[in-house]
């Protein structure tokens, strides 16, 4: 495992506060969420934690594979991180925005925390490149 572009990638999602995280179902349905918080919690473990949506929860119950894709477009340099979620611990809930939203359907949002344990680093650049693990 590449130690050093693990860190590289957890200084861009600083410097950027937000990377990717793409999750699947059961049946290898996508999804792709936004996320902010990133940092090293053991060689080869990451935390993460935002406010996600329920396909996000939903997916890792069914599939704990993840993929966190970390990259700075003006630089255009980042990494692919390929892994297996535990430990999620949803810690808040916000289920309306405020009252012009009451009277909608919405569905609620979980600030989630983490744990994604690295299995695979890449690089990831908008141009022609390998996806061979470092």
């Amino acid at each position: 495992m590449d130690w050093d572009r693990i860190n590289k990638a957890i200084e861009i999602a600083e410097k950027l506060q937000y990377f990717f995280i793409a999750t699947a179902d059961n049946q290898g349905l996508p999804h792709v969420a936004t996320a902010g918080k990133l940092e090293l919690k053991s060689p080869g473990t990451l935390e993460m934690s935002f406010w996600f949506c329920p396909t996000t929860i939903d997916n890792l119950q069914q599939n704990k594979k993840v993929s966190l894709v970390i990259w700075d477009a003006n630089e255009n340099s980042g990494y692919q991180l390929l892994g297996t979620a535990s430990d999620v611990h949803v810690s808040k809930v916000l289920d309306r925005y405020g009252s012009e939203v009451e009277e909608k359907e919405r569905y609620p949002q979980f600030f989630m925390h983490l744990t994604v344990h690295v299995d695979m680093v890449m690089e990831f650049i908008h141009a022609l490149h390998n996806d061979i693990a470092f």
